[in-house]
């Protein structure tokens, strides 16, 4: 495809930080890249790098992945983003005006550009659904598609699952879907061989792994906080609406005696980097009109061991971000929990719980969060005593969602393979498995917040940019 180039006026006022020239490339074309299989990880196997149960944590085996502004304010002209010092260049980003509340789905790299891209479209464009998580970086460290970003490509992180990144969006939006755009941040393998410098290393100087052999980023290093912005800033120019953040913390398993931080690290504890990490993203993000989300661990709401371990203070973060996303998936908390013997088995009372719990802990801020919950949709085998989901058990925690005064949610599968039937289909007034099929609900009371019509939904476009994946593409690891 040829280069196109071209210069747009600057618009100064509120973009201080974000001036420059404007210089816009599409780049589309590269060389084909070779990879392994589609395919991504089973339901949602653990992740080895997880909180483990103890009597003061609410914590279960914390396996899925994933880690907010309210909805983005209009932008009512193009936005000039500049992606600080890594890249000369300049490019414009547009967002989507006025998007209702956000219900949405993950999708891999791999899927985003594979054929069974479709399938998942065309869930979106019939039920409630308005919206897609895209994983923009992922939890290898690699970028998911061709982005022009000057260290990016001196790392050679791009994967080209995603061909055509902006025809691709273009199209999504045209049917009003909000494309979110997810960024692993400190769980990154790719930079332990590309720059092993900004590495989490152990006392010996040697670059720290965790049980999965994966390499973590130094969060005291104030470089890689603009390495991640800076993908974020590109990111929200190339087309994505709003950005996510996750792995915004450090890992569970490591023990602070065994590592060195440094950077200042003997002065500032996790919980403090990680909310200036958050507050500064924030800030740069702000500047260019961008939406920002983070995503955290459900139990470090109201949890101090697992907020130390991890970094994460749940009000502190929310001061800044736009929206929090608390993974409150049931399988992730210990027995009796919200007094229930297996939160896995108990969907409604358990997502109804953590966001009572969310309430309570972000009505003493003064600018208070969107939240915006992760919700689960698969299976937890390793939990013991746990039963296989059904569509009503998600339909379930939705209900939760909606009966604890929240409005939003998303729904993980880490092999982006989604129960349809729990949701509520165009026209309809209930969920798909209440109508067409004979399925006893999971929840011990009826809700109200089926009774609304999911009315008119997006315009269908019959122009498909979506480029499959080479049948080779490579798998992701997708656990958090």
């Amino acid at each position: 495809m040829k280069l196109h180039k071209i210069v747009y006026g600057v618009i100064a006022l509120m973009l201080a930080s974000c001036q420059g020239k404007v210089e816009n490339k599409n780049n589309d074309k590269v060389d084909e890249m070779s990879h392994d299989s589609v395919a991504t990880k089973v339901d949602s196997i653990p992740s080895t790098d997880s909180i483990s149960i103890n009597k003061d944590s609410l914590a279960k085996d914390s396996l899925a992945k994933p880690d907010s502004m309210p909805i983005p304010r209009e932008i009512p002209r193009e936005l000039i983003v500049q992606t600080l010092q890594f890249d000369d260049t300049f490019i414009v980003r547009k967002t989507l005006k006025n998007h209702p509340p956000v219900k949405g789905i993950y999708v891999s790299g791999p899927i985003a550009g594979h054929s069974r891209f479709k399938e998942l479209l065309e869930m979106v464009e019939t039920t409630e659904l308005n919206a897609m998580v895209i994983d923009v970086k992922n939890d290898n460290g690699n970028v998911t598609y061709n982005m022009e970003h000057k260290l990016v490509n001196e790392f050679k992180a791009n994967i080209r699952y995603i061909r055509g990144i902006r025809s691709f969006l273009d199209n999504l939006h045209s049917k009003n879907i909000y494309v979110i755009g997810r960024v692993v941040a400190f769980r990154d393998p790719l930079l332990a061989k590309k720059n092993p410098d900004w590495c989490v290393h152990r006392k010996d100087g040697s670059i720290y792994y965790d049980r999965a052999g994966l390499a973590w980023v130094n969060p005291y290093n104030r470089e890689v906080w603009k390495y991640l912005v800076s993908i974020g800033k590109r990111a929200a120019a190339d087309g994505f609406d709003e950005i996510q953040f996750d792995y915004i913390r450090f890992s569970t398993e490591v023990k602070d005696s065994e590592v060195n931080y440094g950077y200042g690290s003997d002065t500032m504890s996790k919980q403090q980097v990680i909310t200036e990490f958050v507050k500064y993203s924030a800030e740069e993000f702000g500047k260019c009109g961008i939406a920002f989300s983070a995503d955290v661990f459900g139990t470090v709401i109201d949890n101090d061991v697992d907020t130390r371990l991890v970094g994460q203070n749940y009000a502190d973060m929310g001061k800044y971000v736009s929206t929090i996303s608390p993974m409150i998936y049931p399988s992730h908390y210990g027995p009796k929990v919200f007094g229930i013997p297996i939160p896995n088995n108990a969907p409604y009372q358990t997502i109804l719980g953590s966001m009572k719990l969310s309430k309570k802990v972000l009505d003493s801020l003064d600018r208070k969060p969107n939240v915006r919950a992760w919700l689960q949709d698969f299976n937890a085998p390793w939990v013991a005593g746990a039963r296989a989901y059904t569509a009503a058990d998600v339909r379930a925690q939705i209900d939760a969602i909606y009966d604890a005064g929240y409005n939003e949610w998303l729904l993980w599968n880490a092999s982006v393979k989604y129960r349809k039937d729990a949701l509520i289909r165009v026209g309809d007034t209930v969920p798909a498995y209440k109508k067409y099929k004979s399925v006893a609900p999971q929840k011990p009371t009826a809700t109200t917040n089926d009774s609304a019509a999911i009315a008119t939904k997006k315009e269908t476009v019959v122009n498909d940019s979506m480029g499959a994946a080479p049948s080779n593409a490579k798998k992701d690891s997708l656990q958090n």
